[in-house]
This record gives structure tokens, C-alpha cells and sequence, in this order.
């Protein structure tokens, strides 16, 4: 295995050390020419009145209520999906831009529901164009602006957002307006206030996503709609709904350092006649762009993006004059872009009328790539490259195989001897779990012992308490007895001596006993149980 994978890192090294074949051009000479004819335009210059000339724009949002919609409210949850554009837009510009969001009281209007949504985009059925100012999006916002003017400070503003909602089915509105002096006439006019001029407004009506909000912004800081066709641009916020632009855009709004910038030239670094046009471009830290102008408005570009933890590459050709402004070319797999995150993407071609784009090779830091002119992309030259960018695709793959075997192997290893490292503290505190229970048990058992001993000791001193007390009970109650005993015989003596007494006394009292009675001479005996001398008489 450790064989096999040298071998492998030997073969990626062979096919990755490729030469930087291009000299570029000064960037200055990439920067393309915005359109001429239109208010917003990718290229060069963005006119000054847009938000990407200020650094920190402040946007006044100001909440309208129709005059049967009572319902409508404007609190936290609506703010928070202002706050979540403007982190975008700071995402967007690497710190460079943070716009400010303010928030007016809500406004009562005298308009309806249904009248609100015969309010549109400007249609061009109306001749005049006044006619066509006044029904659209653009009359109604300019009215609106104006009349408040008396009741809003718009000073220190770079820009006004008109927000409003309906729980009423009815149309959606999302629209930017940018305004430019003495652009195409009064049409594209700034707005006067009391304040000073407003350039930059947007109107939402039941639009009230971060998305869309960020995308109606970024139509103020200058960029143009990518949607529209089959094969227009992809990844970019201003196409396909991805949160994020394309390196492009951002080098127009200078938000993109020219470092990151490539400028070949046609005339001198691309070889018309030689498949061998290769170019580098290391995406490891920032966005990375190739560009190749065409013409004062046109370009091809390479344009390779880098979000979060994943990377895109696609070739697009690029019409500052056109709706929209960006054709992008198709791969060999059939997809308007490529992923390119890690090694993926080698052996893909993106072909074009002009050039066929061939990625040669991707060490996962940077990336090479032949350019192909297109009367050479069947030539054996050409696919003699493609077989080569194929088999350092399968070189790769089979690299990655490997590194994947190892970690997985490593991983399995890893995981064994965790489980070993586990299972052996589990025997451990199982060991110790069973000593601590024996310990316990043994701990218990002596505590049992002790506990039954000094049980048996109590029982016995009880015992010997109750046999004391039992004893002194007994000899206390005997004494009691003999004592209760002795007091009996003794008040039954008295109580046999009282009624011998008594008995004596009684006896005593009831015998008769006879005395002799005197008078004189006379003698007289009386015999009675107290025997009284007659009166005259005295007892002898």
C-alpha cells in the first residue's frame, strides 16, 4: 500500500508541474466598457450616482399602508430581512460595503388594493411617453417621493426602498430605479426634495425576502439582470438566486482586487495556431478572473468563484450591449458551470465558438488550463491534451482512492484500538466495580457481625435488666407482701383486742350489779346494770 501511494504522489506531481505559458496584459486593458445606452451596465465605468461609489450607503425604507389593507404592519420580522441583505452585501464586498437601513413610520395612503396592483412595470403600449410614466412603477414611486417630501427629512439618504404588502391576492412588485441626469431625457431623471436629488429607489410590493431584497439593492450599486435566456449566467445572486456574485461583478463594483485579475490578450498571449495556451489560476484564498477582451463592450471570461467551503469555474462570453449581457458556454458535462472544489473538475471541456476551455489540472489550491482554438479542439494535439487531463483525472482518482483506503484504514485503527483502549477500561472498572462490590460486601458482612454482636450484647444486658428487675420486683413484693402481711395480722390482733375490748365493754356495761342503799337506819338493796340509789337514799 505505502508503495502504491509513492507511486501515485510521484504521477500527481508529473502531471500537476505544468509552465504558465500566458504573459499577461495591464488589467486597465480588461476593464470592459459599460454600455452606452443603458442605466445599468457590468462594466466599466459604474456611474457615479450608484450606491458602489459610496462606502456605507444609508437607504431610507419607508413602510405604506393602502387604504384597505388595515392590516398591514411593519415590526421585527420585516427589519430582520433588511438586516439579512445588508449582511450579504458585506459578505458580498468583503467588508467593503455596509449599507444602512432606516425605517420611517408607516405612511397611509388614499389608494386601494386593486388600484395598487394595476401599478406595473412601464408598458411600452402607451405612445406617450408621459402617459407610460405616469400608470408605471416609475410615476407612481416619483409621486410618492414628492408628495411626502413635506412630511420626511431625506437628507444625508443615498437611497429610498417603498415597502408595502397585501394579504389580498393580487400583483408582486420588486423594481429598481436608477436615475441618472440628462440620461435618454426627464425619464431617468433624479427626483428633487427638499433635501436634494434622490438617484436610487426601489418599490417592493409583496417582496419581502432577503433574496429579493439584496437583489433590488444590488440593481442600486450598478449591476445589471443576468436572467433571461438558456444560457445565461449561473451562480450569481443577480441570475439564479445564489447568494453570491460573480468574480466579475465583483471586480466591477472594485470589490475584487486586480491581483485577482488575468488580462490576456489575443493578439499576444494566445498562440492561434499551438493548443499549448496555458494559464494558472489559484483560487486558494480569493476569487480568481481570466479575461480576455474581444472588443470595447465584449470579453471572454474565465471566472472562477470561491464560497464558503466550495469552488465554481465558468466560461461565459460577456456583451455590455445585450439582454442579457453574459452567454455562458456549456461543458462536456453539459453544465453552465463546473465545481472544481478539492480536485474535481479535471478533464472537463467548456466549449465556445471561439475556444474550447480544457482543465488540464487541479491540485485543490490551483488550477491549470489550456486554451483551445477552436479550429484546433479535434486535432490529435488537442486530444492528446484531453487524454492527458483524463488520465490525471484517473491518477487523482485513484490517489484520492488511496489517501480515502488509508484514512479509512487509518479511521478502522483508530476506531479498533479505541475500542480495545475502551473495552480494556471497561474490564477495568468492571475489575473494579467487582473488587468494590467484594470490598463492600466483605465491609458489609463485618458491619452485619459487629451489628448482630453488639445486638446480642444488647439482648443480653436486657435480659440481664429484666432478670434484675424481675428479682427486685419480687423481693420488693415480697417484702411488700410480708410487710401488707404483717400490718393484716397486726390491725386483726387490734381489731380482735378492739372487739374483745369492746365486747369486754359491752359485756361489762349490760351485767347487772347490786348495791346496798342507806337511809338512816334503814337498808335497801338495788340490783340493775348501773344501779342508782333511790332518792334519799345513799349507796352504802
Amino acid at each position: 500500500m505505502k508503495k502504491r501511494f509513492a507511486l501515485l504522489m510521484v504521477l500527481a506531481f508529473a502531471f500537476s508541474a505544468l509552465p504558465n505559458m500566458a504573459f499577461a496584459q495591464p488589467v486597465s486593458e480588461c476593464k470592459i466598457q459599460a454600455s452606452s445606452f443603458q442605466q445599468i451596465s457590468i462594466g466599466f465605468p459604474i456611474n457615479p450616482e450608484r450606491l458602489a461609489k459610496i462606502v456605507n450607503p444609508k437607504i431610507l425604507v419607508i413602510p405604506y399602508r393602502l387604504k384597505d389593507e388595515k392590516a398591514f404592519e411593519f415590526g421585527n420580522k420585516e427589519k430582520e430581512a433588511f438586516t439579512k441583505a445588508s449582511d450579504n452585501i458585506y459578505k458580498f464586498s468583503d467588508g467593503k460595503s455596509r449599507v444602512t437601513f432606516s425605517y420611517n413610520e408607516i405612511i397611509n395612503i388614499d389608494m386601494t388594493v386593486s388600484e395598487r396592483n394595476t401599478i406595473r412595470a412601464p408598458n411600452n403600449s402607451y405612445s406617450d411617453w408621459q402617459e407610460r410614466y405616469n400608470k408605471s412603477t416609475w410615476g407612481f414611486m416619483k409621486n410618492f417621493i414628492t408628495e411626502q417630501d413635506r412630511n420626511i427629512d431625506y437628507s444625508g439618504l443615498d437611497g429610498v426602498i417603498l415597502f408595502s404588502t397585501t394579504s389580498v391576492f393580487g400583483a408582486e412588485n420588486a423594481e429598481a430605479m436608477t436615475m441618472t441626469k440628462d440620461l435618454y431625457g426627464p425619464w431617468f431623471n433624479p427626483i428633487s426634495t427638499s433635501e436634494g436629488q434622490i438617484s436610487n429607489v426601489a418599490v417592493l410590493y409583496n417582496q419581502k425576502s432577503e433574496y429579493v431584497i439584496t437583489h433590488e439593492v444590488m440593481h442600486l450599486y450598478g449591476l445589471t439582470d443576468l436572467y433571461g435566456s438558456q444560457t445565461s449566467a449561473r451562480n450569481s445572486l443577480m441570475s439564479d438566486g445564489t447568494i453570491g456574485l460573480l468574480a466579475w461583478e465583483r471586480w466591477v463594483l472594485d470589490w475584487l482586487d486586480d491581483e485577482n485579475i488575468q488580462c490576456v490578450s489575443e493578439t499576444n498571449d494566445i498562440k492561434m495556431d499551438s493548443v499549448d495556451n496555458v494559464f494558472s489560476l489559484d483560487y486558494s484564498k480569493r476569487d480568481q478572473l481570466l479575461v480576455i477582451p474581444t472588443g470595447k463592450k465584449t470579453a471572454l471570461l474565465i471566472d472562477l468563484v470561491k464560497r464558503d467551503s466550495r469552488s465554481w469555474i465558468s466560461y461565459y462570453a460577456l456583451d455590455n450591449d445585450a439582454r442579457p449581457p453574459i452567454t455562458a458556454f456549456r461543458s462536456n458535462n453539459f453544465d453552465l458551470y463546473t465545481e472544481i472544489t478539492g480536485r474535481l473538475g479535471i478533464g472537463t471541456v467548456i466549449d465556445s465558438p471561439k475556444y474550447a476551455v480544457l482543465i488540464k489540472d487541479n491540485d485543490g489550491r490551483k488550477l491549470t488550463l489550456n486554451l483551445i482554438p477552436k479550429s484546433l479542439s479535434s486535432s490529435t494535439s488537442a486530444k492528446q491534451l484531453i487524454t492527458e487531463a483524463e488520465n490525471t483525472r484517473i491518477t487523482y482518482t485513484k490517489l484520492a482512492q488511496a489517501e480515502l483506503e488509508a484514512k479509512a484504514a487509518a479511521v478502522l485503527k483508530a476506531k479498533q484500538e479505541a475500542e480495545a483502549k475502551a473495552a480494556a477500561e471497561l474490564k477495568a472498572k468492571q475489575d473494579a466495580d467487582a473488587k468494590a462490590a467484594a470490598d463492600k460486601a466483605e465491609e458489609l458482612k463485618a458491619r452485619q457481625d459487629a451489628d448482630a454482636k453488639v445486638a446480642a450484647e444488647l439482648k443480653a444486658k436486657q435480659d440481664a435488666d429484666a432478670k434484675a428487675a424481675a428479682d427486685k420486683a419480687a423481693a420488693e413484693l415480697k417484702v411488700k407482701q410480708e410487710a401488707e402481711a404483717k400490718a393484716a395480722a397486726e390491725l386483726k390482733a387490734k381489731q380482735d383486742a378492739d372487739a374483745k375490748a369492746a365486747a369486754d365493754k359491752a359485756a361489762a356495761a349490760s351485767k347487772k350489779t347490786t348495791i346496798t342503799c342507806v337511809k338512816g337506819k334503814l337498808t335497801k338493796k338495788v340490783t340493775a346494770v348501773k344501779p342508782v340509789c333511790p332518792k334519799g337514799y345513799k349507796k352504802k
